[in-house]
């Protein structure tokens, strides 16, 4: 079949789960990020999707070193420059001078989601330090009282395509 470009919701509503090889072939698909939909919970409370706690470690952990879907770097820019580059955010996604240090350091042999259907609220492993505009707010593994975030407004979005291009083919699963 083909893949037709779709705004994020179309495509969100798909159900690529139960094939395996289109999951893996979207995910390595040069135009595809690797964000969270998920919402802020307080700990203990509700009872959100695992992927809240880990979407990032999940895919570190599982996509790249166990499955080797996708390689360390390809990961990285797909949670970082790619979407930063497409939210028109010329400041955030990399690491250079005049950016936002906005910086997380994993260890890539450990970095894992332990978020479950059963018991969803765990934190990854594997994560010492997140740094959110040069302030921790993990440091040595434990959460600070900073609160370094702010807002962040689409600047200039940066169209990657054209809308409604047919962008790939990818094989059908029968």
């Amino acid at each position: 079949f083909f893949f037709k470009q779709q705004t994020a919701y179309e495509i969100s509503t798909r159900d690529w789960s139960s094939d395996v090889c289109s999951s893996d072939l979207i995910m390595q698909h040069p135009m595809t990020m690797i964000a969270s939909d998920g919402r802020l919970s307080k700990p203990g409370a509700d009872v959100p999707h695992p992927r809240n706690y880990g979407t990032f470690p999940r895919v570190l952990g599982e996509y790249v070193r166990v499955q080797k879907v996708l390689t360390l770097e390809a990961a990285v820019q797909k949670m970082t420059g790619l979407p930063a580059k497409r939210m028109g955010l010329a400041d955030r996604g990399c690491i250079r001078e005049g950016c936002a240090a906005d910086v997380t350091v994993f260890d890539a042999a450990t970095v894992a989601d332990k978020g479950t259907f059963d018991n969803p609220h765990q934190y990854p492993v594997g994560i010492e330090y997140v740094l959110v505009n040069g302030e921790a707010v993990v440091d040595g593994g434990k959460f600070t009282a900073a609160r370094a975030g702010r807002v962040l407004r689409d600047r200039k979005s940066t169209r990657l395509n054209s809308s409604h291009e047919w962008i790939s083919r990818m094989p059908s699963s029968a």
